[in-house]
């Protein structure tokens, strides 16, 4: 596949609507997305473990375990903490919390978008196929329903660029493609 202006556009497209569609969570006053889950929204509680994170990588350690629960906890293992994830690691330590959990989650949305449009255009469909493919990946119903789950859209949002990379590697079996 060779990289074109077009393809530039289309990335563009995407990446212009996803921003569009989460314009709310920034501007005029930050917020969070939120839903009752039972009494209790997932996105309070990830958010308070994201708020510790922020607090630990702002004071330049990762958060390996705390002392804070119980009589001591491996807090990087809990699934909502995601501490690896590397746009985490970037914006966690830069930005406030609500911010940076605010990007991490329109980037993930991001990334599956723009990862199902390389899968797509691997494949061979016409570009306008893979802008509508990856649109609605991005913005389907089962991410938009997971938007209160931080981590669950982190690990979606990386599939489609690994298949994108299994699909290259099986067509080009080069050293290049393997490091990729």
């Amino acid at each position: 596949m060779k990289w074109t202006r077009r393809d530039t556009c289309a990335i563009g497209i995407l990446t212009l609507l996803v921003g569009a569609f989460f314009f709310r969570l920034f501007w005029p006053t930050q917020q969070l997305i939120v839903t009752p889950d039972f009494g209790q929204s997932d996105a309070v509680s990830a958010f308070s473990t994201k708020q510790y994170y922020s607090t630990q990588l702002s004071a330049h350690r990762i958060p390996l375990w705390t002392s804070l629960i119980g009589g001591g906890y491996p807090i990087f293992a809990l699934g909502t903490m995601a501490t690896f994830f590397f746009p985490n690691l970037i914006f966690f330590t830069l930005l406030s919390p609500i911010i940076a959990y605010n990007i991490t989650l329109v980037l993930s949305v991001c990334f599956m978008g723009w990862g199902m449009y390389v899968w797509l255009r691997l494949m061979g469909y016409r570009r306008i196929s893979c802008v509508f493919g990856s649109i609605t990946t991005a913005l389907s119903g089962y991410t938009i329903v997971q938007l209160t789950h931080i981590t669950i859209v982190q690990n979606l949002s990386l599939f489609p660029a690994l298949a994108a990379l299994t699909l290259s590697l099986a067509n080009k079996k080069s050293w290049s493609t393997v490091g990729w």
